[in-house]
């Protein structure tokens, strides 16, 4: 086979597999269409969501990369209540592409659930068994009139979970840690209104639980709670930024002091005073350190506080390298 033979093979290959791309996506679009006519219809409609899942898989065999319809069959699997598949289809597209974002935020939200679950199923086992659960959780519980409609509760709730799930896929807010507390305003005040909705459908679902299994409504709740929570987490480590810079800038202020302190040195006696002074500032890199290590790993980057951290490193280098030096030329 000549270069130009295996030069047209490699182009017929390449449009082949554009080709099984393209078909993809294409399956991958369809089944979103197909859930947002089962959204519409409130999921009542089986049959939507068996032709969704169909359009999904289509999408996978076509290309096993794309971690989107492993996404949409996962959401699939959630609704039906089936969450041991959904974990294994949302692993399957963390694993095709880790940086996904909405596969990690769905998965965090299901194994976040699992947890308090457990954690939930741990608290009634240890409930004394002669207490009425009224009485038990009277403090938790709003009281409902006798003529309260559950089911025109039931109704309203999922509706309004229905347009929360929507308006969450719309989203339009890049939530990311930042000095600038402009930018973080519609973060704010996205939070506080996450906050205030999630609140109160956390409470409506408690007054729901007396009479109703809420359980496919709190499934639904999830994606909120998870925005809710990941909102919450930019805002603190917004806030741990400005704090690790002032904690810099004011370390690096020391360390120019210990500087001058160090030029002054003249004998073993103010040699042995300036090490004890610079190891409380070697201390707090080390505390620094572990304040940014725990932000890289809540998976934010480091890159805006880093520059701050790096100077003072150098700065305290310079000290030491300095008292070295100082201490060598004493006799």
């Amino acid at each position: 086979m000549d270069f130009k033979q295996l030069m047209t093979m490699r182009e017929e290959i390449g449009s082949l597999s554009s080709k099984r791309h393209k078909e993809s996506d294409v399956s991958h679009l369809r089944g979103m269409s197909l859930m947002e006519k089962a959204y519409a219809d409130q999921f009542k409609n089986k049959a939507l969501l068996l032709e969704a899942s169909d359009a999904f898989m289509d999408a996978i065999q076509h290309n096993r990369r794309n971690p989107d319809p492993y996404v949409g069959v996962a959401y699939l699997f959630l609704l039906l209540g089936k969450t041991p598949k959904a974990i294994r289809y949302l692993n399957e597209a963390r694993r095709v592409a880790p940086s996904h974002e909405k596969a990690r935020l769905l998965l965090d939200s299901i194994l976040e659930q699992q947890e308090i679950d457990k954690e939930d199923a741990q608290f009634a086992a240890e409930m004394p068994q002669d207490m009425p659960e009224e009485k038990a959780f009277a403090s938790e519980l709003p009281v409902l009139g006798r003529d309260k409609d559950y089911d025109k509760l039931y109704d309203e709730l999922e509706s309004l979970l229905m347009e929360q799930s929507k308006a969450l896929m719309n989203e339009s807010i890049v939530a990311q840690p930042s000095f600038d507390n402009f930018e973080l305003l519609p973060v704010r005040e996205r939070s506080q209104e996450l906050n205030r909705i999630y609140g109160h459908i956390d409470s409506q679902l408690k007054i729901l639980d007396q009479e109703i299994d809420t359980s496919e409504l709190r499934v639904r709740l999830r994606p909120l709670d998870v925005m809710k929570r990941r909102l919450e987490m930019v805002l603190n480590t917004s806030a741990d930024y400005q704090a690790i810079r002032d904690r810099c800038q004011k370390a690096q202020s020391q360390s120019q002091q210990l500087y001058r302190q160090i030029l002054a040195i003249n004998s073993k006696a103010a040699q042995a005073q300036v090490e004890a002074a610079i190891e409380p500032l070697l201390d707090e890199c080390d505390r620094i350190a572990d304040a940014l290590d725990g932000i890289s790993n809540r998976g934010f980057d480091i890159s805006p506080v880093e520059d701050f951290y790096q100077q003072l490193i150098g700065a305290v280098e310079t000290c030491q390298d300095l008292l070295d030096e100082r201490g060598e030329g004493l006799t």
